[in-house]
């Protein structure tokens, strides 16, 4: 019987995966069913594509005393727990908001890198792959962290708002703006995209009443004045991928391999980042509003906007 279940996508992780499937009789991992054998499980992030996986395994927790563990990155990190006591002592006043911004251009090749790369679905199942459950996830994960008033805890969402862009022929939004408002009270302004040509990011600012905490990959700086699914599930319920334009994307490369690009969305995302403004709040043709989303009762995928 396995004790630990280690669970990884491509790389070397998919040597575990390969190893494990083949002694399984249906090739499909499955977390509840390793914690009814006995076993501690360590996963890739995101832990799972919807709400009501998610449930299932925290419900599986507590009926067999055994534990899931997931790999996010960074918010282990001595500089980011530091950065959250911080901002719980007061020292800085009340928290108002969390912003981030992530530019990482994508090439083609890391789209077909492998079966569900860029899908919302494959073989029937919810994949919800995007920047902001991928690639970005961990910085969506250390906004959250920051954002709570408990140390131990993420914030509870209570609305969101977003915007779903996609230059790139696939299901998924290859660019996100997204506005949380947490019950505590502050903000998260959230952008990413992998449609950009330069590379820029992570930065982060946690703005409260007093001062600034700042993370980059340089570490984290303080500035004084005179303050991951459950998300991700709602946007994609509530908000339609809209199709760049042709005429606002171009081709190019990255590493040799091609890439689409939206051109300018670099400077966009920028400003969109430095007025807390969504991309639809400035004269950008290839934007369109949508409409914010009350999140207080909300505590299920339903999936229907997703192909």
């Amino acid at each position: 019987m396995l004790n630990v279940a280690i669970i990884g996508i491509s790389g070397f992780g998919e040597v575990h995966y390969y190893d494990l499937m083949r002694q399984t009789k249906d090739g499909k991992i499955k977390i509840v069913a390793a914690m009814q054998a006995g076993a501690h499980s360590f996963i890739e992030k995101p832990a799972a594509a919807t709400i009501q996986e998610i449930n299932a395994m925290q419900a599986c927790e507590k009926e067999t005393a055994k534990c899931v563990y997931v790999g996010f990155q960074h918010i282990y990190q001595k500089v980011i727990q530091d950065a959250k006591q911080l901002i719980l002592s007061r020292k800085l006043g009340k928290l108002l908001h969390v912003k981030a911004l992530c530019l990482w251009p994508r090439n083609y090749a890391c789209y077909n890198r492998n079966k569900w790369a860029r899908c919302l679905k494959h073989d029937n199942d919810c994949v919800l792959d995007s920047p902001f459950n991928n690639a970005t996830s961990h910085f969506l994960n250390i906004a959250l962290f920051w954002s709570e008033t408990e140390f131990s805890k993420s914030a509870e969402i209570i609305n969101r708002h977003a915007e779903l862009y996609k230059a790139n022929d696939i299901q998924s939004p290859d660019t996100k703006a997204i506005h949380l408002q947490t019950a505590s009270g502050s903000k998260i302004l959230y952008y990413c995209t992998h449609a950009s040509k330069k590379h820029f990011g992570p930065q982060f600012q946690a703005v409260c009443e007093e001062g600034t905490v700042h993370f980059s990959n340089q570490g984290v700086s303080v500035e004084y004045n005179n303050s991951v699914t459950e998300v991700i599930n709602a946007v994609h319920d509530s908000t339609e991928i809209q199709s760049s334009p042709a005429e606002y994307c171009a081709s190019d490369t990255l590493n040799d391999s091609p890439i689409t690009k939206v051109i300018g969305i670099e400077d966009v995302f920028k400003k969109c980042f430095q007025s807390g403004k969504m991309p639809s709040g400035f004269d950008i043709k290839w934007a369109n509003k949508t409409s914010p989303m009350q999140m207080k009762t909300y505590n299920k995928f339903k999936g229907d906007k997703i192909k």
